[in-house]
């Protein structure tokens, strides 16, 4: 199920490493759900989330900065929330890469 919510607050966090600097795309969100208030922070699943330029955590923060959103929750835990369900494609090819891989390694042979 999902309902409609709104972005409390956004930033993007800096951590400066002795490689350089790290950017944390954040974000607070608020919905409602039974009449009861929630605030989640989860964007999606199995997405990365620390980047090595400014512009790629603001790009992950771009769509939700005008405020109104959608928030997907679970029925039996409406505390858990996220803004985009499911799995990205990414995630899917690089599982499918791994088991592909793992394959090829069983199938090698043995050393004497």
């Amino acid at each position: 199920p999902a309902v409609p919510g709104e972005v409390v607050q956004y930033e993007v966090d800096v951590r400066q490493l002795d490689t350089g600097s790290l950017y944390t795309p954040g974000l607070v969100y608020r919905y409602e759900v039974g009449g009861r208030r929630y605030e989640g922070t989860r964007i999606d699943f199995f997405s990365q989330r620390s980047f090595q330029s400014q512009s790629a955590a603001d790009a992950v923060l771009a769509p939700y900065r005008r405020g109104a959103l959608t928030v997907h929750f679970n029925p039996e835990r409406p505390a858990e929330s996220v803004l985009v369900p499911g799995v990205s494609a990414t995630t899917w090819v690089v599982a499918a890469l791994v088991v592909l891989l793992l394959a090829m390694i069983a199938w090698l042979p043995l050393p004497a």
